[in-house]
């Protein structure tokens, strides 16, 4: 089935950059590599491309949220490859905390940096904390991957994992549109642990909140 958008609050934007003449649609979530797979998506249409926000990758709408995303429809079945790029949620929790948490300028509030451990213990009320002072895309990083993928990958012809798969990524691109992508780095942490170790009870923590996500990988 396609992916529904459902009309509530909290609703993250559906990710589907859209390459030239309909050879190859990559959808993503937050930390599986977004933006440079859009930057990859931008080189179908330019050599010279760079970040582009000037391509016609996406169509949106507006939900009753307020929240503009992408319609996510037939039309893209009509492409050659459609390719779903995935991440351990273990590796991507991880990373949406050193991007969202410790990786900003200066932390907001009053208190110190939050550890890894004290995140996942109060991940709703700091959430609540950093919606109060720096924006939405919390709630965005740390959506389930089956709200940008959908809930069944056959719709997909190619699926990879961000933190193992770089080359194959890459060499789709080659082969769909027959010229040599520049290999990118895809994830901003390259290693899979990422600097941190989480215990057995944050590991359980995760694969509660992410159910979703493990049965839709296959976990």
């Amino acid at each position: 089935m396609l992916i529904d958008i459902p009309e509530y609050s909290r609703t993250p934007l559906v990710r589907g950059y859209r390459g030239k003449d309909k050879k190859l649609i990559a959808q993503v979530s937050p930390k599986t590599g977004a933006h440079t797979l859009r930057t990859l998506i931008g080189k179908t249409f330019d050599d010279n491309a760079g970040n582009l926000d000037c391509c016609p990758l996406r169509t949106s709408r507006k939900g009753q949220d307020g929240l503009v995303r992408d319609e996510f429809t037939a039309d893209r079945l009509e492409f050659t490859a459609r390719l779903a790029v995935t991440r351990h949620p273990v590796n991507r929790f991880i990373s949406g905390y050193k991007h969202k948490i410790t990786g900003l300028d200066q932390w907001k509030l009053n208190d110190p940096v939050p550890s890894f451990s004290d995140f996942i213990s109060n991940f709703d009320s700091i959430s609540a904390d950093y919606l109060a002072i720096e924006d939405n895309s919390i709630y965005f990083h740390f959506a389930k991957q089956v709200d940008f993928l959908g809930d069944d990958l056959s719709q997909y012809t190619h699926i990879y994992d961000i933190d193992t798969q770089s080359e194959e990524i890459h060499s789709l691109f080659d082969v769909v549109y027959g010229k040599v992508f520049p290999r990118l780095q895809l994830n901003s942490t390259q290693e899979l642990g990422l600097g941190i170790t989480p215990t057995p009870s944050e590991v359980s923590w995760i694969e509660t909140k992410y159910a979703n996500d493990y049965t839709l990988l296959g976990l």
